[in-house]
């Protein structure tokens, strides 16, 4: 009887083992919970590889390195974790990269470095290099210097264009082409009027200022038995001994009623307008820059103005020079208007064109 509980015994335990050991899912069974291999034992996979030293190697790296590389997802950079390139070799987000030597491409194979700005969807600076003469380097340094620096590209208004590089000091030597004139704003006056708009060309020895006239009001006051005049100042020289070289007046002015369709006139150019008719446009202030000049006679209150600063041959030169080193000086545009019997002093006009000034500058004391 023993025997025989003892036999039933064996046999309960060796079914309760092997239901144990079965799993549910009928694709593996749990043969044991702890495993431990022998040094020089084998473990085969189910292809029948042995993936013994696999294993061992495996057991040598250390688990807070195991993590780095669990939970990746290719292609985005993710703190503390290992870096897998996307499908198209590439990384993304990376917010910090530091590096000694950074290529863009390879010898053959072209390479672009791009910078983002701020805002989303606004562009980006794109560094390309184009085929060298030879096997060199384009090398872009900067130079000491003793103060934080910005340095700005500003808009060359096309869709290419190249920019010259510029310092405190420089020394620019070779032959230098220039499309256009040089415009400044170092050492010149001020344009007079939202009405006029101011241009300045020159190198701070002789300057050139283009003054644009749109529709520039004048008032006139009227001389009984002469006729009308008036200016208005349209520039400031800056401050100093200024010498104007010569200039030209090149527009139109338009005269209200009462004034006659078809009047005439005379324009100059000079450091003060006129008080009076009788005086006129004198060298001494009203004509100093430009003599008195005659208008066309006008066609429907409009009269051509085209006038030019004139010399007389071999005797006198178109130069005046103009003491401002106290105040200032101005330029004023004049207009007298010959006398009529159904002018008054309530004409009103305005100027459109362009006056064009020539001149240097000595100094200021």
């Amino acid at each position: 009887m023993k025997r025989l509980l003892l036999t039933a015994g064996l046999i309960l335990a060796v079914l309760v083992t092997c239901v144990w050991a079965y799993d549910a899912r009928l694709d593996r069974v749990k043969l044991w919970q702890d495993f431990q291999m022998m040094s020089g034992s084998t473990f085969t996979n189910r292809d029948g590889n042995d993936i013994a030293a696999q294993l061992d190697v495996l057991d040598t790296i250390a688990a807070a390195d195991l993590t780095k590389i669990d939970g990746i997802t290719n292609g985005t950079a993710a703190a503390s974790k290992a870096l897998v390139l996307g499908s198209s070799k590439e990384i993304s987000v990376i917010t910090t990269l530091g590096a000694t030597n950074i290529d863009a491409g390879a010898s053959g194979t072209v390479g672009t470095l791009d910078v983002f700005p701020t805002t989303a969807s606004k562009g980006k600076l794109a560094f390309t290099c184009t085929d060298q003469t030879g096997d060199t380097t384009v090398t872009v340094d900067a130079d000491a210097m003793g103060q934080a620096s910005t340095i700005s590209i500003p808009d060359p208004g096309g869709a290419t264009a190249d920019f010259v590089l510029t310092a405190g000091n420089q020394t620019v030597g070779g032959t230098k082409t220039l499309s256009s004139a040089l415009q400044t704003s170092a050492g010149v006056g001020a344009k007079n009027g939202a009405t006029v708009a101011a241009v300045e060309y020159g190198g701070g020895v002789i300057y050139k200022t283009v003054l644009t006239c749109t529709a520039t009001p004048m008032t006139f006051g009227d001389e009984g038995g002469q006729g009308q005049y008036g200016g208005t100042k349209i520039y400031d020289f800056p401050e100093g001994l200024v010498c104007t070289l010569g200039a030209v007046i090149d527009g139109s002015i338009t005269l209200t009623s009462p004034a006659i369709d078809a009047w005439d006139g005379d324009i100059a150019l000079g450091t003060a307008a006129p008080t009076d008719h009788q005086t006129g446009l004198v060298a001494a202030d009203t004509g100093r820059y430009l003599q008195s000049t005659a208008t066309t006679q006008a066609v429907s209150k409009v009269a051509n103005v085209d006038a030019i600063t004139i010399a007389t041959g071999l005797t006198e030169s178109g130069a005046r020079w103009t003491d401002g080193t106290a105040t200032a000086a101005d330029l004023f545009i004049s207009l007298l208007v010959d006398d009529d019997a159904a002018h008054d002093n309530t004409i009103t006009g305005t100027f459109t064109g362009t006056v064009t000034v020539t001149w240097i500058t000595a100094g200021d004391k």
